[in-house]
């Protein structure tokens, strides 16, 4: 449990019972999950669409709880993983704390064996924590950044995911050479690439990233985003990224003006505008007609 120096975790016992029950009912191992990802800028995602901190820090390192369990009162009660401890000449105590930390290649997520006298402790604490979501103990004030696991929503999550993946596959491995050269180019890949090269990287990002990749096949997004590719590579509109707006080539006429604002590519953001706006379907058509008759739109 966790270790009582000086005023640091003087918790009442019907509150340590409560922990330790709850920690019992978690059996061998619990994990937590850190939600400390961001979206990759790297719009290929060749490395997933979601990237890590190398090393992340949980903070607070030390809070307060009002450890209501105590027999007929309340108390305040400050929280904390010890180090180390030692007391000065007056008799001062000084902390060296423990920090709960999470390493990029954990993913965001923390495993914890119980049978561990430091996990156990580590358990307690986050458990405690304020930026635990859901928590008992949670700060309202707070973004949460972590949860536990429930292990049978998981188990759940990750037989849907296998599936969503096994499909993804499936489609990615019977893609065509026209079909696996408009995805390529639908997102801002070099298409001309062998083809064995292409298939090699549909296939991985159906494998690494299956729900974004099924999602975007069952849109129609394939099928503007690569149009534009097509386009812009025919030279029948160009991308002006001073003005940030695609024009026609032939006459130097703005298309649509796009705003700079936000993650998404120049690219995702004209096709949105293609399918949304009220002359997008008329835009594109054109769009499509003069990229296939390999013309420009004269002055």
């Amino acid at each position: 449990m966790l270790q009582k120096i000086g005023i640091y975790n003087d918790l009442s016992k019907s509150l340590i019972d409560k922990l330790e029950k709850r920690l019992e009912s978690f059996g061998k191992v619990v994990r937590y999950r850190f939600e400390i990802e961001r979206e990759n800028p790297d719009k290929t995602y060749h490395d997933g669409r979601y990237i890590f901190p190398n090393m992340y820090t949980l903070d607070p390192t030390n809070f307060k709880i009002s450890d209501k369990d105590e027999t007929g009162k309340t108390k305040t009660v400050t929280i904390a993983l010890v180090k180390d401890y030692q007391y000065d000449e007056r008799n001062n105590l000084k902390i060296t704390y423990r920090k709960v930390r999470v390493n990029g290649g954990q993913r965001g997520i923390l495993r914890l064996d119980l049978e561990n006298d430091e996990d156990r402790e580590t358990c307690m604490f986050l458990e405690l924590h304020p930026k635990i979501s859901g928590g008992e103990y949670a700060d309202k004030d707070k973004v949460p950044v972590f949860k536990r696991i429930d292990e049978n929503a998981e188990a759940t999550a990750k037989t849907e995911d296998r599936s969503i993946r096994r499909k993804a596959m499936n489609i990615a491995g019977e893609m065509k050479e026209n079909e696996l050269r408009s995805f390529a180019d639908a997102m801002n890949w070099d298409s001309s690439m062998p083809l064995l090269v292409l298939k090699n990287m549909v296939e991985d990002l159906a494998e690494t990233d299956s729900k974004f990749f099924s999602d975007l096949v069952s849109s129609k997004e394939i099928e503007y985003r690569s149009a534009i590719k097509q386009a812009v590579d025919k030279s029948v509109i160009s991308f002006d990224p001073a003005d940030y707006k695609y024009i026609w080539v032939g006459n130097n006429m703005t298309i649509a003006t796009l705003s700079p604002v936000g993650e998404k590519s120049e690219l995702e953001k004209f096709s949105e505008f293609l399918q949304t706006s009220e002359k997008g379907e008329e835009i594109y058509n054109k769009i499509k007609s003069l990229t296939k008759a390999d013309k420009k739109v004269s002055a």
